[in-house]
């Protein structure tokens, strides 16, 4: 897995469940939990898991993951 810290958030991905998680530094709290958009929805993306690479782009406040098939990039929202 990988982890990046950004604002007061930590960003990591998951083996396990090929998850993409974000957690509030300040309080501990749990407020990004993802898969895959493409998780099981063709029959040969049965394996798209969002495991490895991450990479955030903080001026913009993008966040960028892959799940063995796909680049991805998503606007991350100010948690307050």
């Amino acid at each position: 897995s990988d982890l990046k810290v950004f604002e007061d958030m930590i960003y990591y991905t998951t083996n396990e469940k090929g998850r993409l998680h974000g957690v509030k530094i300040s309080n501990g709290q749990l407020l990004l939990n993802t898969a895959s958009p493409h998780e099981d929805t063709f029959e040969h993306y049965t394996n798209s898991r969002i495991e490895h690479g991450l990479g955030i782009h903080e001026n913009l406040r993008y966040i960028y993951v892959q799940d063995g098939y796909f680049l991805m990039c998503f606007k991350l929202p100010k948690f307050n």
